[in-house]
């Protein structure tokens, strides 16, 4: 009978420790891959090196820069109180219509290494309607 009870401790020990091993290799495989939505002014004032993050505010239109031979695009991007350059490679359409600008990537020596740029156009609908 003892060996039938060891037994059964033996199961209901894997069963409880399984799932939680799993939930936390789970929730450790979620929080590096989750990028916090922030701010300029955050990511100058706070610890946001070297991980992922996703910036915004507006691209500052005499700062865009695209060079051809590299594929590289940069330009600077403010929340009206802060500045942070931006670096991409590729080319992002209707940057200088943009009313807000998403760059997602790595914060690394004061630089925002983009891999994606978001772009917020202005509605034609909000055009239309100062016009009518």
């Amino acid at each position: 009978m003892s060996k039938i009870k060891q037994m059964n401790k033996v199961k209901l020990l894997a069963m409880v420790a399984l799932p939680v091993i799993f939930i936390v290799l789970i929730s450790g495989v979620f929080s590096q891959n989750v990028s916090p939505y922030v701010s300029v002014s955050q990511v100058k004032q706070g610890n946001m090196t070297q991980r992922n993050i996703q910036v915004y505010g507006q691209a500052v239109m005499d700062t865009i820069n695209y060079n051809r031979n590299t594929n590289i695009l940069t330009f600077d991007l403010t929340d009206g109180n802060n500045t942070v350059t931006v670096q991409y490679r590729g080319i992002v359409n209707n940057l200088q219509n943009s009313t807000e600008v998403v760059a997602i990537g790595v914060y690394k020596g004061g630089v925002i290494q983009a891999e994606k740029i978001l772009v917020k156009c202005p509605s034609k609908y909000e055009a239309a309607a100062k016009e009518g």
